[in-house]
């Protein structure tokens, strides 16, 4: 029923930057499912709309996509995190479930081999749901 419902876009913390972020925010979203098939058709479109068949470019972005997910979902964990242990508001837990999964999509990407490299070496168990 929800997902028949009018949304708003929340722009008060609106800052100037890559424009991948804004979709990052769209389609990987914290606090809702959006499914894969969903997320796939809205990065199509776009690609399409803002850069056609320039293949260097939609694969630019897509890297930069990736990156600028993973940086914000990165953000939005330990925000929730601090929010539960902090200030005794565990419900924001439910949703680290659905943002650990969309780290571990966004390490797949080429662009972020370095980081996925990194934290199988230094912090392998980073990634699982388990929060105390």
């Amino acid at each position: 029923q929800a997902r028949h419902r009018i949304g708003l876009i929340d722009v008060q913390d609106a800052l100037k930057g890559h424009a991948a972020y804004d979709l990052a925010s769209l389609i990987y979203d914290a606090r809702i499912d959006v499914a894969e098939s969903r997320r796939d058709a809205a990065l199509a479109h776009y690609l399409t709309r803002r850069f056609g068949d320039d293949q260097k470019a939609r694969d630019d972005f897509t890297a930069a996509l990736a990156i600028c997910a993973m940086q914000r979902n990165l953000k939005i964990a330990g925000i929730f995190i601090r929010l539960a242990q902090r200030d005794g508001k565990p419900s924001y837990l439910g949703h680290m479930p659905r943002i650990i999964a969309y780290l571990k999509t966004h390490l797949d990407a080429p662009a972020l081999k370095p980081v996925a490299d990194w934290l199988v070496a230094h912090a392998p168990h980073a990634l699982e749901p388990q929060i105390d």
